[in-house]
């Protein structure tokens, strides 16, 4: 497991699978910590290139137990070298969705 941004290395994280590959490479994200009492929990996934080229790859549902799970296509195009697949927290409290709230990251190197 990576080590999460923001938080206690207990809190939140995720894990890749493969780590490294062409842009266009399908990995697999795996995460947990990330559950909490509001009505719905989610996940926001993006990939950020060795450029800084922030891309999303879409929100993921939250289990009970604070586990997510994802299958996320690296960007075409992406920028060779290393970069993180992040995962920001969301939570929906009444009408309101906070975002931010914690956050892991994980490295993903692109290769040819």
């Amino acid at each position: 497991m990576a080590h999460p941004v923001g938080a206690s290395p207990a809190a939140y994280q995720i894990e890749l699978r493969p780590t490294s590959g062409h842009s266009g490479t399908v990995v697999s994200i795996r995460g947990r910590g990330f559950g909490c009492g509001a009505v719905w929990n989610g996940v926001e996934n993006r990939f950020l290139d060795a450029q800084g080229l922030n891309t999303d790859l879409g929100p993921r549902a939250v289990r009970p137990d604070g586990t997510c799970r994802a299958a996320a296509q690296i960007p075409s195009g992406s920028a060779i070298g290393d970069g993180s697949v992040l995962a920001v927290k969301l939570r929906l409290l009444g009408r309101r969705c906070e975002q931010g709230i914690g956050r892991a990251s994980a490295t993903f190197t692109v290769t040819r």
